[in-house]
């Protein structure tokens, strides 16, 4: 079996949820995890990467490929924890130590402070969720080297910006299934 760990990351607003519903209608044998907003990133990194495992292998025959689309997790983590000044044990490091193809959606400010205005259920003001976005750049533009080919920034402002970037995926999903395979 062939598995591969797709993580959408990227600040409030963005359409992280958004995209991962129309990704797991195209790509086949997908399975979505969103993590429960009660856990703790930075707390319980192992309770997390067994609610994974468990979700998929009850979901999924173990005999197929596997594609699992999480909604958030390291990343996040990190970036949540600077931007909130909070101490964490996690690091760059534990991003590297998977195998998980990290796809972080931006959106511009125009956008966001459009989404802000629709929605208003956000934890954060706008204000934070623009300096959230400008971390998640920021990670991008440190760790793009860094990460080995694994780590993709993907605009998300409309409809035709989802289609691009799930082709961008699908694209991306099926030169790693090769790899893999080797």
């Amino acid at each position: 079996m062939i598995k591969i760990i797709i993580v959408i990351e990227g600040a409030d607003l963005t359409g992280k949820t958004t995209f991962i519903n129309e990704l797991s209608k195209r790509i086949k044998n997908s399975i979505k995890i969103k993590l429960p907003k009660v856990i703790d990133l930075n707390r319980n990194q192992a309770q997390i990467e067994r609610l994974i495992n468990n979700a998929a292998y009850v979901e999924m025959d173990s005999e197929k490929n596997v594609v699992w689309l999480v909604d958030r997790f390291i990343t996040s983590a990190l970036i949540y924890s600077k931007f909130q000044k909070r101490e964490t044990y996690l690091s760059i490091k534990d991003i590297e130590s998977k195998n998980h193809l990290i796809f972080i959606l931006y959106a511009s400010e125009n956008v966001l402070r459009k989404r802000y205005r629709e929605r208003k259920d956000t934890f954060f003001s706008i204000e934070e969720i623009l300096k959230l976005n400008n971390f998640f750049l920021n990670f991008f533009e440190e760790n793009k080297n860094r990460l080995n080919g694994r780590l993709f920034l993907l605009r998300n402002d409309n409809k035709y910006d989802l289609i691009k970037n799930i082709k961008k995926i699908e694209e991306v999903v099926e030169k790693w299934m090769k790899k893999l395979k080797k």
